[in-house]
Parts: C-alpha cells; structure tokens; sequence
C-alpha cells in the first residue's frame, strides 16, 4: 500500500514539474510538448493556440504573443522576436493531460562600459523576468567569492580586484541558471587594450558554458575570403550568364536576316511587270512577218548628148 502511494505521490510531482527554458530578448524559442494529441497552449489563463477537435481547424487567442507564436508539428510552441512580457508560464494540455513550462527571459549588462579604470563608478544590471514568487537574484563576485543578494549592484570605486567575469545568479524549479559578464579593469592612464566583454548564458552555475563567438577555420576560407567551391559555382554562374546572351544575340541576327528577306520578296511581288509593244499592236506584226519586201527600182541616170 505504502509503495503504491509512493508511486502515485511521485507521478504527480513529474506532471506537476515546469519545464524551465531561458532564452534572451529578440531570440526565438520552442516549447516542446510532450503530450501526444496536445492541442492546445496556454499562457496562464490565456488562450494561445488550439486545435478543434470536431473540424481540426486552428484557433488563436488575442494578445500581441499571438501575432509572434505558431504551433509546429501540431503540438510544440514557437514563439519568435521574445520580449521581456513574454515570460511566464505556458502550459499544453490534450487528452486529459497537462504539461507546464516556464519561459525566463534574462539579460545582464553594465553601464558606463565593461571597460573601466580603477577608482570609476560601474553599474551591473541584471533583468530576469517569469521567475516565480520568492525567487532570488544574486550577483557573484569573480571567483566565487562574496554574494550580493540584488539584481542591480552598484561598484562605487573599481579597483583591479573587481576585473573578471561577474555572475547573475538565479534558480528555478531546481535549476540554477545564471547570466555572466566580464569586467576589464586597467590602472588610470594604461594603455593596455582590454578584450571586448563577453556574455554567456548557461543552465548551471557549476557546468562550463559557451561563448557566443565561435571559431572559425582559417583553411576553410579561400581567396577574397570565399571557399574554392565558392568561386566554382561564381564560374559556372558566369559561364551559363554569357552562354545565354550568346543565344540571344544568334537569335536576334537570324531574325532580322529573317524580316529583310521577307521584306524584299513582298516588294518584288507588289512591283508592276515591264512587257514589250511593237508598233501596230500584234496584229500588224504578224501580218508583216508573211510578206516579204521588195528592193527599191533602180532608175538610169539622165544622158545629156554633145
């Protein structure tokens, strides 16, 4: 009896458990249901999307998330272009079942710059929203060293100790997720050139993260920077290019010899015909043709006597 109590205590934590997912403002991200048949989307007691069951047409709520999320595959969630009030929890339910997530938007910056001298005035911020009630934010000191419980820390004299990646910590439905950013800090007038900052997002405070820049490998980019079969497809590309105005101007000279032919041929059939007229019409003619002509008389000269 008790193991089976055990076992239905434990499935209904797993289905009361929030799926976390922690993304940044301006990107795009999927909410995964695991429910097979989920039709529909929630945002707290909002309708997002669904399905009717009768017709299988779409059915969307009101509310700006709406114009920026889609259902995809028929059951999971994207959402595009996040904003701070996008946060919250999300649930998909379908045949009778239910499954929550937990979207956090989070960012950390600090202003005047990353880059400071020692003595100047620094700023950390760190904006986390769709944390549940009671969740704390703290900011870790390089190292992890001391703990400020506060999403806003304010640096009233930077000293050389102060440089490192500082840490915006927070947890959520057991996981510890964190925002980070680096801090350069060089002696008044040092003209040492520090790194740009870097800011990374990771899920556990504990685990390695990744940054936002990757390598690149240099064998990989050719001449100009493009790759060898870069400039292959910009040859062919220009091959077919001048293949083609070849055949249009081909076409274009067979087709005016075309037109002065046909032009020349119309006016040698539109000119009149030139026939020849003898005197006396044909008539006359062949009547000469049967008569033969006689030679003139021949006449003496006249004798005049002694």
């Amino acid at each position: 009896m008790k193991s089976c109590m055990f076992v239905l205590v434990l499935g209904v934590a797993l289905c009361a458990a929030e799926i976390v997912h922690q993304t940044k403002p301006g990107k795009t991200e999927t909410l995964n249901c695991g429910i097979t048949g989920a039709s529909k989307w929630l945002r707290g007691s909002d309708l997002l999307h669904s399905v009717h069951p009768g017709t299988g047409m779409p059915l969307r709520g009101k509310g700006e998330i709406v114009q920026r999320s889609r259902m995809k595959q028929g059951r999971n969630l994207e959402i595009s272009r996040i904003t701070p009030q996008d946060a919250g929890l999300f649930t998909c339910s379908g045949n009778r079942q239910e499954e929550h997530h937990r979207l956090v938007v989070s960012s950390a910056s600090v202003s005047p710059s990353a880059r400071l001298e020692v003595g100047s005035e620094a700023t950390l911020q760190c904006e986390v929203s769709g944390l549940p009630q009671g969740a704390a934010v703290e900011w870790v000191r390089p190292g992890g060293g001391q703990r400020h419980r506060t999403s806003r820390l304010q640096l009233s004299s930077v000293a050389l100790t102060d440089a490192g990646s500082w840490e915006c910590v927070f947890s959520v439905g057991g996981k510890t997720l964190n925002e980070t950013v680096t801090l350069q800090v060089t002696e008044p007038g040092s003209k040492t050139t520090a790194a740009p900052p870097t800011t990374r997002t990771t899920e556990d405070a504990n685990t390695a993260t990744s940054l936002d820049s990757e390598a690149h490998d240099p064998g990989e980019e050719g001449l100009l920077g493009l790759p060898w079969w870069g400039w292959v497809a910009v040859g062919g590309g220009c091959l077919v290019v001048l293949l083609w105005v070849l055949i249009l101007v081909m076409y274009n000279r067979m087709t005016r010899r075309r037109r002065r032919f046909m032009k020349m041929r119309n006016a040698d059939l539109l000119r009149p015909k030139q026939y020849c007229r003898c005197p006396g019409g044909p008539t006359a003619a062949a009547g000469q043709r049967g008569q033969k002509t006689s030679a003139p008389p021949i006449t003496a000269p006249d004798y005049a006597g002694p």
